[in-house]
């Protein structure tokens, strides 16, 4: 073996040994990898050095090795990529990768060099269905949370849930959007990226932030701050799913309040003029005293005393309303 070097040249020259390949694999395939280098996007040095181990144990050539490897990068993260396989001490290469796509590595004797040459294609960083398959399972890790305690639990359980079940960002996003404005009412959005390659800057409702990390997938939920008249408000609440939060009437009270709180939507422009409305229909309808209170959920706050079985709140979007008969049994 002579390895020499003149300038910027390096030479090797060398007469192979007599070891042959399958018995060089077979040793590798008990030996724990050791990086000596890395510089590749995260989520390449873990699926790369996974790939190696498994093909170690299912080829007794080199090439084949090599090829599985390359392909299983690609697959996961796109772009070119390169890979050579060699024997410790009777290899050399030089090669000009890009800046942050270089990975060398040793399984005992067998030494691997995985890159992506310099002026590689675009999307070399993509690798979302590799990422999210790393990240599934993985503990949450909460950076920011002004969320309620029951939002944050059930926004966690579904964004785990997602990432189980899809293989790109913009699917997880659109399926968490969802289920937070089916449950935790309207208004929510959310956003899902490489946590290495992301950041956010949001104008979010005073308790509608939560910022997570799932492994390498950073998730940021947030209900947007809203500047809109009443007008803008309850034309939106028009085509919102009704949540009933707690109910205490009947069903036929129930599906009266909620229609009618719909129909009100579209006929008038101010909270007031619907909870207006509401009220006089049901005492003109059922008898007694009642109150009605229309708001905006996330700028209220209620506390009242209603009457046996005459009790009902209810959610259209971020449009929250209070139904009640008043208490008038004091004594």
């Amino acid at each position: 073996y002579l390895e020499v070097r003149f300038g910027e040249l390096r030479m090797v020259v060398f007469k192979a040994g007599n070891v042959p390949q399958a018995d060089l694999i077979a040793a590798a395939r008990d030996q724990e990898p050791v990086v000596r280098a890395s510089s590749v996007p995260p989520g390449v040095e873990p699926l790369a050095l996974q790939s190696t181990k498994a093909a170690l144990a299912r080829h007794g050539d080199l090439n084949a090795i090599a090829e599985e490897v390359k392909d299983t990068v690609v697959q996961g993260f796109g772009g070119v990529w390169h890979l050579a396989l060699g024997v410790d001490r009777q290899f050399g290469a030089a090669f000009a990768p890009s800046g942050d796509a270089y990975l060398e590595c040793s399984f005992g004797e067998l030494e691997m060099v995985l890159f992506q040459a310099a002026g590689g294609a675009p999307g070399a960083h993509a690798g979302a269905a590799a990422i999210i398959a790393m990240s599934r399972g993985s503990t949450p890790v909460i950076i920011k949370s002004t969320v309620r305690d029951d939002v944050r639990q059930y926004a966690l359980e579904k964004s785990q849930a997602e990432l189980c079940c899809h293989t790109d960002f913009g699917s997880i996003a659109s399926a968490v959007h969802e289920d937070l404005n089916k449950v935790c009412g309207g208004g929510w959005q959310c956003v899902v990226g490489l946590g290495a390659h992301y950041g956010s800057w949001v104008s979010a409702a005073p308790e509608g932030w939560l910022d997570v990390k799932f492994g390498e997938v950073h998730m940021a939920m947030f209900r947007a701050s809203r500047h809109c008249s009443q007008a803008e408000i309850i034309e939106g609440a028009q085509t919102e799913q009704a949540i009933v939060r707690k109910t205490t009437l009947s069903k036929e009270q129930q599906t009266r309040a909620i229609q009618g709180a719909l129909k009100m939507f579209g006929e008038h422009l101010r909270f007031g003029d619907v909870a207006k409305a509401i009220r006089e229909d049901f005492i003109g309808e059922y008898g007694g005293v009642w109150h009605v209170i229309v708001a905006v959920a996330e700028h209220a706050g209620f506390s009242v005393w209603p009457a046996n079985e005459g009790y009902l709140n209810v959610l259209f979007g971020e449009v929250e309303m209070i139904l009640f008969k008043a208490y008038t049994n004091w004594f």
